[in-house]
């Protein structure tokens, strides 16, 4: 199979092909030099055109998947960054394809964005549940969509210059592998959470004590105005039902803040 040709940031993509820049992004220690590489999940060709040519322009390496299996084929292949697929896409299976696509990223990095229904906040939240770091109204316009994008991978990039490691009782956060380690038994048991979760569970755990508003963790961890305030809501109870509710206390009326002293 030839090899895809190298192309600049603003060539506009193609179905099935990537357009690559000389420099993909591979790590995420610094993203003011790198080129963010997106994967754009699009079944009708003139809207996949209309976003992916903007996504180039703004300075993303875009390839474009026609359906859900190219989809899962193309995240192994050329490892992106983010993913923006509609959730009602009827070839690409929408939710679940984000669960698969969730479930697939080995390296518990990817950012997921899908598209909704303009008005309905179920839809919104349905897409939070189902691994999306952020959903946006499927009238959204390509420069927004390509500025959203922008501001979560500055919140990562800001999230890096934490320390590595915050260990409190009997959990270990390592920021450096987004990675959780629980010790139970005299074992240390391996958990790996959506990136949000984990970063909504190592901000607080590294302020333990201290109350924090849901808005404030919005704009402290993800500076996107657009994320509902109950997207804060949802990653607790996924992050309660893995590790109990013993770390992180509801203070009514205010927010939430990681215990002290969990038990």
């Amino acid at each position: 199979m030839p090899t895809p040709p190298v192309a600049s940031p603003a060539a506009p993509p193609a179905h099935g092909e990537p357009v690559r820049p000389a420099l993909r992004m591979r790590t995420r220690t610094s993203h003011s030099s790198q080129v963010p590489a997106v994967l754009l999940v699009g079944e009708a060709p003139e809207e996949a055109a209309r976003y992916g040519d903007a996504l180039a322009r703004a300075g993303f390496a875009v390839t474009v998947a026609r359906d859900g299996a190219e989809a899962v084929d193309l995240l192994a292949a050329t490892a992106p960054d983010l993913v923006v697929l509609d959730a009602g896409a009827p070839r690409s299976g929408g939710l679940d394809l984000c669960r698969r696509l969730r479930g697939a990223d080995g390296r518990g990095t990817l950012l997921l964005v899908l598209l909704v229904e303009p008005g309905r906040e179920q839809d919104r939240l349905r897409a939070l549940d189902a691994g999306a770091d952020l959903a946006l109204a499927r009238s959204v316009s390509p420069a927004v969509l390509a500025g959203q994008m922008r501001a979560l991978l500055r919140s990562i990039a800001r999230f890096t210059e934490a320390p590595d490691v915050v260990e409190v009782e009997d959990l270990i956060i390592d920021r450096s592998r987004y990675t959780v380690y629980r010790k139970q038994g005299g074992r240390r048991i391996t958990l790996h959470f959506p990136r949000q979760q984990f970063e909504l569970l190592y901000f607080l755990a590294a302020h333990p004590g201290r109350v924090f508003s849901r808005e404030e963790l919005l704009a402290r961890l993800w500076e996107n105005n657009d994320l509902m305030v109950r997207t804060v809501d949802v990653h607790v109870r996924k992050i309660r039902a893995r590790l109990g509710s013993a770390y992180i206390e509801t203070v009514k009326g205010i927010g939430y803040r990681f215990r002290e002293q969990a038990g």
